[in-house]
């Protein structure tokens, strides 16, 4: 007598479906016992589980050699088996490994009670410890799922942060968005123009000295104000000191400035 475990198919894939593939996993467990059994392999199928779940293409060569095992193994019994290797091959490939198992499933579903070794009770009781294994497994990836979607929601809600009695969005860090501001200014201050003569052939840019302000969250991007004074060539502080100055960083990074000179 084989033991072997018997399956409503149709059960299976959906319990496979709403269980996200959790029951499918323990599905194939059983498939992989029942062509153990039908060899008379009593030894721990573990190591072929962990490969199946974690070694990519390992499926296709389990799905190939197994269904080559199942053929064989139904023709010593005088049975015929409904596929063959090279369709479970070719299910494989395409990602039909449900269909596969449900064909699978099918054929052993087939063997007449003489050959087949099937206790009820035991399967019964098999079938509760799992149902209830998988459920509590289902409820953490819902309470992971939900957790995850509170935690990333909380972050969206919460993305501001004081800087100087201002707020800003995390999007950027006030180093980030101080460093994109600075090199806007110098822009800037490299094509202003003074009466017909560049800033930067009377002025040292180079040692302009600033100070942000503030950082305020606009829409999509900031806004980030400051002063900055000027220095000329011979270290010596301008007529222009303590110059406002505007820059409107966009969420992309991109910025405008706007000096005032007084």
């Amino acid at each position: 007598m084989i033991p072997i475990n018997k399956r409503n198919i149709v059960t299976s894939i959906l319990l496979s479906i709403v269980t996200v593939g959790i029951y499918l996993i323990y599905w194939e467990y059983l498939l992989v016992k029942n062509v153990r059994a039908i060899q008379k392999d009593n030894s721990s199928c573990t190591g072929e589980m962990m490969c199946l779940i974690f070694v990519p293409f390992y499926s296709l060569y389990w799905w190939f050699t197994r269904g080559k095992i199942v053929k064989d193994q139904f023709a010593s019994h005088g049975y015929s088996a409904t596929s063959n290797e090279n369709a479970y091959l070719v299910l494989g490939i395409f990602g039909l490994v449900i269909v596969s198992m449900a064909i699978m499933q099918n054929d052993f579903n087939s063997l007449p009670s003489e050959v087949t070794e099937v206790s009820t009770q035991s399967n019964q009781r098999s079938t509760k410890k799992v149902l209830i294994t998988i459920s509590v497994l289902l409820l953490i990836v819902i309470i992971v799922i939900i957790a995850i979607a509170l935690i990333s929601n909380n972050s969206k809600s919460n993305n501001y942060s004081s800087y100087n009695g201002y707020s800003y969005s995390t999007g950027y860090t006030d180093s980030q968005l101080e460093s994109l501001a600075t090199t806007a200014l110098y822009s800037e201050l490299s094509q202003k123009m003074l009466h017909g003569v560049s800033l930067s052939t009377m002025y040292d840019l180079g040692s302009t000295r600033y100070s942000i302000g503030s950082i305020v969250k606009d829409g999509e991007g900031w806004i980030v104000r400051g002063t900055f004074s000027l220095y000329d060539y011979y270290g010596k502080i301008s007529s222009y000191y303590n110059c406002e100055f505007t820059v409107n960083v966009s969420e992309y990074g991109s910025t405008t400035c706007y000096v005032y000179l007084e």
